[in-house]
């Protein structure tokens, strides 16, 4: 018998061939010769502990908060015949229509038709298809629970329950179409789905369809089979086309599929590069998701400020801020540079604002802020006393917090997984904070544009109901459209009057209302959702910020059914299976060997390949001793001429390593003889 020699075979991820194995983790390597292998010993092996690094190639993630199309044409899909007659459809409802109460029916019903001054095309987008998907109701007092709607006949009428008595024909309400917070549609999944429902209705039958890829971020539409002649699409400059990034020419168009370039309204943000753990991640992913748009509540606190050329050592000049409860952050800068000024003196050339995502403090002389016990220096995004300058800027940290739901599971796959941490999001809901009774804020006329109040005190898009003269006479009903607001000027110029726009949803007289001190109802929306969408990095399967942060590529809400009840409990975003965000315990390294054998080729005439030959368990950090032998004893010869290497956690599935690559040092110890393998 021949003596044994000893080989050094290195192992590298790096030489695999990419297009057949794309991950590293588990891959076959061909060592280009043959071993009859009696002893493995294993002398290096070079794990990245990688369950949560950030690179740059994935360091990137959009997130929205729902979709609304306020106009008409964002929401309208035109057509032309060949003959040339033209159509025009309103596809997908308005998120408030202005309704009047028409009667009872001979059912028993209510019947409610869409207030003449809205528009004759297809006045509310609803269809009887819709209903499924869009849950409408007809709200007729802001403190009163909605009307479910039960039928559509015509694109002007609503049939709901009977209404209360004492609401004559005349009286004014509204259809209400919101299915997340204050958004028409709370996910790209039920945008199609809203769509196809319309499309597809008795009263439609168009031949279009839409659908969603979750990875690409993007909107397909989809022709389906003509039964009649040729269908052309109107493409205007302002359709629902153009509203959801469809790049079509102008002109018209044959029916033809098309592909969106994003799904809009999606935000990007971009986790910093690092290795993270599973608390500094979460903390991380909750300063940059901004699923409210909400401050909060300013509670009733003293600050105290210092200026240069005075006394270093306390006692410094102090500030009382009183409570407040504000829902924009530009309020936050306007209210707490109004209650600098109220102190007088120094203090009224300190000013705040709000810009790119933080506060800034600044001011004409140096000076440092001591936030004492107060809680606000942590709101506005400052972790620390100021120091002294005449410029601040605080962190990104303006957002109202994203809470988090840690699930840990007893078993998985067998394995106990205490250590095992699941990132979930739960999003709250924006509760409007009105003080019932007492004064009002201050309405002013703001001419053809409606009426104003000052910022912070509704959100953006909220539905603010102003009593009409006499309680029977119902309510004005506007819609919070737009915040006007600029730059915080430098004193010792006047602070700014920044306030919102309440937008009447018809052309109402509003010279019946009082302009001071009057009363606005804001009608409370409970439900808010997020939705998480991850690019595929070019030459990956699984997203790899999605797979880091445990979600799928396209995540939305959770459960749907109950999200899309616009009065119901607050959703949650819950991630689809369980990842571990702290590493595992442990990894395995399978060698899985080209094994054959003279006497068992002898005797069944097939190679068995695919054989485990050693798994070795490399604890963490990693560590390993040299030469840790992974032996394996048979009866007949073990030739190798390839390895399969499979890289697992302790519960089964594939450790990743995010991109990178790894090496080990064999030492093979084998026989110097030819092999032969065939039968004499």
């Amino acid at each position: 018998m021949s003596k044994p020699s000893e080989t050094l075979v290195v192992v590298n991820s790096a030489n695999r061939n990419i297009a057949v194995y794309p991950e590293p983790n588990d891959f076959v390597l061909d060592l280009k010769q043959r071993f009859e292998v009696q002893l493995i010993s294993l002398g290096f092996l070079q794990l990245p502990y990688s369950q949560f690094l950030v690179e740059h190639d994935w360091d990137s993630f959009f997130f929205d908060v729902g979709l609304s199309f306020p106009l008409q044409v964002a929401r309208t899909l035109y057509f032309r015949a060949p003959s040339g007659e033209s159509r025009e459809l309103v596809c997908l409802p308005a998120p408030f229509t202005q309704v009047v109460y028409v009667g009872a029916t001979p059912e028993g019903l209510s019947l409610w038709r869409v207030d003449p001054r809205v528009g004759p095309v297809a006045a509310h987008g609803l269809v009887q298809a819709s209903l499924g998907v869009v849950p409408a109701k007809v709200l007729f007092a802001p403190d009163q629970a909605p009307l479910q709607v039960f039928k559509v006949p015509s694109p002007t009428d609503l049939i709901t329950p009977r209404a209360p008595s004492g609401i004559q024909p005349g009286y004014t309400a509204v259809l209400v179409c919101t299915a997340a917070g204050v958004r028409t549609f709370c996910s790209p999944e039920h945008l199609c789905r809203a769509l196809n429902a319309f499309l597809g209705d008795a009263s439609i039958q168009l031949p279009l369809r839409f659908s969603y890829h979750a990875a690409e971020m993007t909107l397909a539409l989809q022709p389906q089979a003509l039964a009649g002649g040729m269908v052309f699409l109107d493409a205007r400059e302002t359709s629902l086309l153009s509203t959801l990034s469809f790049p079509c020419p102008r002109g018209t168009l044959p029916l033809q599929p098309m592909l969106s370039t994003r799904f809009p309204t999606a935000i990007e943000r971009r986790v910093p590069i690092g290795n993270y753990d599973y608390n500094s991640l979460r903390q991380q992913v909750e300063i940059l998701v901004n699923p409210l748009g909400q401050f909060s509540t300013i509670l009733s606190s003293k600050i105290y400020v210092n200026f240069f050329g005075e006394s270093e050592l306390p006692p410094f000049t102090e500030v009382t801020i009183a409570s407040a409860i504000l829902y924009d952050p530009k309020a936050v800068a306007l209210y707490v540079s109004e209650q600098l000024a109220l102190a007088g003196g120094a203090l009224a050339s300190i000013r705040l604002d709000f810009t790119e995502d933080t506060f800034v403090i600044f001011g004409k002389v140096p000076f440092r802020i001591f936030w004492g016990e107060s809680r606000l220096g942590a709101q506005l995004g400052f972790d620390a006393d100021l120091k002294l300058d005449v410029f601040h800027r605080g962190t990104p940290r303006f957002y109202c917090q994203t809470p988090s739901r840690v699930q840990l599971a007893q078993l998985y796959g067998g394995e106990s997984c205490q250590h095992m941490k699941t990132l979930v999001f739960q999003s709250s809901g924006r509760l409007q904070g009105f003080k019932a009774g007492g004064d009002g804020p201050v309405v002013r006329a703001s001419g053809p544009e409606g009426l104003s109040v000052p910022v912070g005190v509704v959100p953006c898009e909220y539905l603010v109901a102003l009593p009409r003269p006499g309680d029977a006479e119902g309510f004005f009903w506007t819609v919070a459209s737009l915040t006007q607001a600029g730059l915080m000027p430098e004193p010792p110029a006047a602070l700014p009057k920044w306030y919102t726009l309440l937008s009447p949803l018809v052309a109402e007289d509003l010279s019946c209302l009082c302009t001071e001190k009057q009363r606005i109802v804001p009608c409370p929306v409970f439900n808010c959702a997020v939705n998480l969408y991850f690019p595929t990095p070019p030459g990956s399967m699984q997203p790899r910020m999605a797979e880091i942060m445990g979600f799928e590529p396209g995540a939305a809400l959770w459960p749907l059914d109950v999200a899309l009840n616009a009065f119901g409990p607050a959703p949650a975003l819950k991630a689809p299976y369980h990842v571990t965000l702290e590493g595992p315990f442990y990894v395995l390294v399978d060698l899985g060997l080209e094994h054959m054998s003279a006497t068992i080729t002898h005797r069944t005439g097939n190679d068995v390949k695919s054989r485990y030959f050693a798994c070795v368990a490399l604890f963490s950090n990693f560590k390993l001793e040299r030469y840790y032998k992974a032996e394996q004893a048979t009866t007949g010869i073990n030739v190798v001429n390839s390895f399969h290497v499979r890289i697992t956690n302790p519960w089964g599935a594939s450790y990743q390593f995010h991109g990178k690559n790894w090496s080990a040092a064999l030492n093979f110890v084998h026989l110097q003889k030819a092999i032969r393998t065939e039968c004499p």
